[in-house]
């Protein structure tokens, strides 16, 4: 997913990676794992704040000390690897091709087969060895770079660290973390703008088609609107934005295949602060319960304060 969104978004993300100096911050909001985070990291050697609800930090060293061959789970007709413990094979994989160990072949011949000749072959003590490698290679990259003060892993909430933070970043990234998951989105905006750094700029993910649902091809993802008083209209909030700020919202979309739908938020020279006037209505939220068991407030309604 996160692959995929940095490709539909790839000219301004590269070129924002791209301008980082060694005394720049990054926002990796909801960060996971924080592998694009150490990339970003190990390549610029800007300092990089990975923010998260979950302490993958202490996770994946006790996944290493603790997974076991058996952990090497088949699908139900075992044809095929599907996890390594909790870790879906496709995730290992993505770590993998990172630090350049080849993974794929691996995983799609992963369970017992049997040859012409009547050989077994099975696949998953290489599955399991190569897990264990891959994780080891991770968490060396992640030890030099927590020790060199240039990835920091903050579990809490973004709006909080936001609020408490004096750090200025340069970069702040949102895909699929804080922005799909907070009931008051406008709030997270107002305040990725306002954390940014002279030339600074954030890029959020609004929606995407890697699940699909029922309202057709804008893909997964919140939909809030501001209601106009004078109009009685309602608006998308992109659309909104966008309108009342056009130096500082844009978007950047991919129809084909993913349905890619990018806010990109850029520092104006002028405006250090924004407040967006915007109050939510509380009493009309709406929640989206989607595939893979996750709810999000999908539906919120804001009115401009009077």
């Amino acid at each position: 997913v996160v692959n995929q969104t940095i490709r539909a978004v790839n000219e301004p993300f590269a070129t924002q990676v791209e301008s980082l100096r060694p005394d720049d911050v990054v926002f990796d909001i909801g960060g996971a794992s924080g592998l694009v985070a150490m990339g970003i990291a190990a390549k610029t050697m800007a300092k990089v704040f990975t923010i998260s609800l979950h302490d993958f930090v202490s996770a994946i060293p006790e996944f290493v000390r603790s997974v076991q061959f058996s952990d090497v789970e088949l699908s139900h007709k075992g044809g095929y690897i599907v996890k390594v413990g909790p870790v879906a094979i496709a995730s290992i994989q993505k770590i993998a091709s990172y630090f350049g160990i080849h993974f794929s072949g691996l995983a799609s011949d992963g369970a017992p087969k049997v040859t012409q000749s009547g050989a077994t072959i099975d696949y998953r003590p290489f599955v399991f060895e190569r897990t264990i490698k891959v994780f080891d290679r991770f968490l060396q990259l992640q030890h030099r770079l927590i020790q060199q003060q240039k990835l920091n892993y903050v579990v809490g909430g973004a709006a909080e660290f936001l609020r408490k933070t004096k750090e200025r970043a340069r970069l702040i990234f949102d895909m699929y973390g804080a922005y799909f998951y907070s009931q008051n989105r406008m709030e997270l905006i107002q305040l990725y703008y306002n954390r940014l750094a002279p030339g600074g700029r954030a890029f959020v993910l609004l929606r995407a088609n890697e699940f699909k649902n029922d309202w057709g091809k804008l893909g997964m993802g919140p939909l809030d609107y501001v209601f106009d008083p004078v109009s009685k209209r309602y608006f998308e909030t992109s659309s909104y934005l966008r309108a009342k700020h056009p130096d500082i919202f844009s978007l950047r979309s991919v129809d084909f295949p993913s349905g890619v739908v990018m806010l990109i938020i850029t520092k104006h020279p002028d405006v250090e602060t924004l407040d967006l006037g915007l109050t939510i209505d509380t009493s009309q939220v709406e929640f989206y319960s989607g595939q893979k068991d996750f709810i999000y407030p999908w539906k919120t309604i804001y009115h401009p304060k009077q």
